[in-house]
This record gives C-alpha cells, structure tokens and sequence, in this order.
C-alpha cells in the first residue's frame, strides 16, 4: 500500500480535492491517501498562522509514518527503485525545505539523500536549478 500525502491551496469546501482523490485512486486502488491541508496560500502563510502550524504537524507526522514503513527498505516499494521513488523525490525535497525532516529521522534523511544521489532524479533535478529560486520557501 502506498502512502500519497496531498497539501494543496483548493481550501476545504472546493470540490477539487475529491476530484484528485478519485483520480489516483482510479490510477492506484490500494493506495492511502493522506490529507495534509488544503488551506494553503500560496505566498501568503503569515496571515494563516493556524493552517501553517496544522500543516506543518501533519508534515511531521507523514514524516514518521514515513520514517517508520522504510525501515528495513532501500527504496519506497522495497529493494528495487520505482516509479513510486520516482514521485516521492517532489514531495520530501520541498517538504524537507519548509519543515526539515530532522536528525530524529535518520531512515526518512537517508532515503532523500539516496533518492538525491539517483542519476535519474539528480539530473531532472540539475535542470530544474534555474528554477528553484521560484519557489516561495
């Protein structure tokens, strides 16, 4: 069972969130999904101190739920690397940016590091450089 953690800025009352959730679970059945928020906003999280401060408890608690099912795995599905590696880099390198995954998450840490280190991913990565100074965090 995969874990799919989805933070948004759709707000709570949109229907947009239930339209992603029956989309991966059209695309992935057995898959656990994992509300973090959807009251972000975009560039403007001083002025929702109570949604930042939910979201980021719930990024640390997707953190340890994290730190937790990869122990004893090199890679998200085991010992081989996947397309589901492949979509966890996104999330844990700019969830890691806006709250550290932390020394207390030492299988989490090393798991980004090795997905960081992949020649497939370091290289999507390198091409996105330019770009990264866009994000907000």
């Amino acid at each position: 069972m995969s874990l799919i953690t989805l933070t948004t800025d759709f707000g709570e009352a949109a229907p947009y969130g239930a339209v992603m959730k029956g989309v991966i679970l059209s695309i992935h059945p057995d898959a656990r999904l994992l509300d973090l928020t959807h009251r972000i906003r975009p560039q403007d999280a001083n002025k929702d101190p109570f949604g930042v401060a939910k979201w980021q408890a719930q990024l640390a608690t997707s953190y340890d739920v994290l730190e937790k099912r990869l122990a004893g795995r090199s890679w998200a599905a085991g010992d081989t690397f996947t397309l589901a590696d492949c979509g966890a880099f996104p999330s844990l390198y700019y969830g890691n940016r806006a709250v550290p995954i932390g020394d207390d998450r030492p299988i989490l840490t090393s798991y980004l590091n090795r997905l960081q280190t992949r020649p497939s991913i370091a290289r999507v990565f390198k091409e996105a450089e330019p770009y990264l100074h866009m994000f907000p965090i």
